[in-house]
């Protein structure tokens, strides 16, 4: 993927989302905004392919106010965003991760919401854990993973998102972020007083 050829996204409150480089990046430029459509606290987001000069893919973001925006894309090009889900209680959204045609959001409540029709609709879902806030997804080798609080919460799936089961990380630390390495083909997640955890099912 050359340089040329990279997107940079930024979001932020308020439904803030900025394109462009950071200004200490070779090539940058002023960054442009895009206009959510939405005044969430915006967090995570994902794509569901890399962003290569000539090729479409689509990125989603999640909010606080349990809003899912979703960009049509080709390559570095400005895009729009639209409204694909909106939560129908109180319900802040944190987490959001793609793989193999199926994509998961969570957050607030136990709310797991599964879609593969690239966001046109959704079903909700629940992973079984009273009280947990989902704070981040992400997948590797076939397998979605969850991570939150309070207490070190995990989850994971193996069957694209239709039923999940406890998984574990080995801290009462809330966990706020999870990556999958294939080197090592490990799941390794971060969270409050610098808890740093394998996690697995």
């Amino acid at each position: 993927m050359s340089s040329s050829s990279t997107l940079y996204l930024s979001f932020g409150d308020n439904g803030a989302i900025f394109r462009g480089r950071p200004n200490n990046q070779a090539n940058s430029g002023p960054l442009a905004p895009e206009t959510s459509g939405v005044s969430d606290a915006l967090y995570q987001a994902t794509a569901n392919n890399n962003p290569v000069s000539g090729g479409d893919f689509t990125v989603m973001a999640v909010g606080d106010q349990g809003h899912i925006i979703r960009s049509n894309r080709q390559g570095n090009a400005s895009g729009t965003w639209s409204t694909v889900y909106t939560a129908s209680g109180p319900t802040a959204l944190y987490a959001i991760t793609y793989g193999n045609g199926v994509w998961i959001a969570a957050g607030q409540g136990d709310t797991v919401l599964r879609s593969t029709d690239n966001g046109t609709t959704w079903t909700r879902s629940k992973s079984g854990q009273a009280s947990v806030t989902w704070r981040w997804a992400t997948y590797g080798n076939g397998t979605f993973m969850l991570v939150g609080g309070p207490g070190g919460k995990v989850s994971f799936s193996t069957n694209g998102g239709i039923t999940w089961e406890k998984g574990s990380g080995g801290t009462t630390s809330d966990l706020t972020s999870v990556a999958y390495s294939p080197e090592l083909n490990r799941f390794v997640a971060v969270g409050t007083d610098g808890a740093v955890v394998v996690v697995k099912g």
